[in-house]
């Protein structure tokens, strides 16, 4: 697959001597937890990692040239998890998200501090599939973000597009995100700050 040799110009700089080892030995982490943020499942997540691990070790010749090799990577190893999704694409039993917000009700009314709920699976679960929900323009940039922690400049590399285009992406992705907590477990979330 060629896609990764062909990326955007800011992604190459002057030649510079770098080793695939080095790289993958560096970055194999960070490929995981992307690929892990699109498949959310471990296994799946490990094979798509791997896939991208051996891109970066078969783009090698081109590696002296990337200007930004952690979005590079990051780039190979979105694109190979994002491939390995299409290749499955098997619909996994979910909890709808209405049966996830009625179990952190009862929580609530239990007495569970907010911290509590947080910090539990049903919430964590909730706002997985939250996230999945949105459309994928607004999902990217925020898994990104997010789980990988990248910079909005690393964000938009990785992505193709502008950097302002990240940070408008991200302020919608967590609007929507904001909204659909306070529809599902009625809550006013517009105090709640990303």
């Amino acid at each position: 697959m060629e896609l990764e040799t062909t990326l955007p110009a800011p992604f190459f700089a002057t030649k510079v001597q770098i080793d695939p080892a080095q790289v993958v030995a560096e970055h194999q982490q960070m490929a995981y937890r992307i690929a892990y943020s699109v498949l959310r499942n471990h296994a799946a997540a490990e094979d798509a990692a791997q896939e991208a691990l051996l891109r970066v070790f078969r783009a090698a010749a081109k590696l002296g040239d990337v200007a930004d090799v952690k979005a590079w990577v990051a780039r190979i190893a979105w694109n190979a998890a994002l491939d390995q999704k299409r290749r499955t694409r098997t619909a996994a039993a979910e909890v709808p998200a209405e049966d996830l917000a009625r179990g952190i009700e009862a929580l609530r009314c239990a007495g569970h501090s907010p911290e509590e709920i947080a910090a539990g699976g049903e919430m964590q679960r909730l706002l997985a599939q939250l996230i999945a929900s949105l459309p994928e323009n607004l999902r990217q940039p925020l898994e990104l973000s997010t789980v990988e922690e990248l910079e909005h400049r690393e964000i938009a590399v990785a992505l193709g597009i502008t950097e302002a285009a990240v940070r408008a992406r991200l302020f919608q992705a967590r609007q929507k995100l904001r909204e659909k907590l306070d529809r599902l477990l009625g809550t006013n979330m517009q105090g709640a700050r990303s």
